[in-house]
């Protein structure tokens, strides 16, 4: 039962939409604008640089804010990821925005830096040279998600994290369906 808390507390906190809530506060629509998507990537495009890193920064921290408050409330690490799970779902499927949001990239990234620094520091670091290389920030996220169950195995978690962590892999690849769409149909733009 302490599972469901921590997953509908970290839904709550998910659904704190920062795109959409920084797009509103400047009087734009993140959710008509450019790639539609409430997320870091697409609020840097309508309102620049600053913005995007400021909604990226808050998105991580809101993922590790409830992770160690789960902890900090239920004693338990696993409680911390179900609750972070639970972030990225509301960030992903935001209930006010007909259950549609970001992409969870941010949101995992910071619940992997709380969960085991090295393997946060890692995935970042494979996300930033995907990223300088390919130029193109999803491609970032889907070698990133691609990669991390198999950094969870190298580093011999237990099943129950490893099958929470690959499921958020595995949400961030899905979300990212549209890009691969956009490539296909040469539409895809910058990032």
């Amino acid at each position: 039962m302490i599972k469901i808390y921590c997953l509908l507390i970290g839904y709550l906190a998910g659904c704190f939409q920062t795109a959409y809530i920084v797009g509103r506060i400047f009087n734009v629509d993140i959710k008509r604008f450019g790639s539609r998507n409430a997320g870091a990537t697409n609020i840097s495009r309508a309102l620049g640089k600053f913005a995007g890193i400021s909604v990226a920064l808050i998105d991580i921290l809101k993922s590790i804010a409830i992770y160690f408050l789960c902890i900090f409330l239920f004693k338990e690490k696993i409680f911390g990821l179900y609750a972070g799970l639970g972030v990225v779902l509301g960030h992903n499927f935001t209930f006010y925005l007909k259950f549609n949001g970001g992409k969870g990239v941010a949101s995992t990234g910071g619940l992997l830096m709380a969960f085991d620094w090295r393997v946060g520091l890692l995935i970042f670091l494979i996300w930033l040279a995907s990223v300088l290389l390919i130029r193109k920030i999803f491609f970032g996220a889907i070698i990133s998600a691609v990669v991390l169950p198999f950094i969870l195995f190298f580093y011999r978690f237990e099943i129950e994290p490893i099958i929470i962590l690959s499921l958020l892999s595995l949400i961030v690849l899905l979300k990212h369906i549209s890009n691969f769409k956009k490539i296909i149909c040469d539409k895809e733009n910058t990032s």
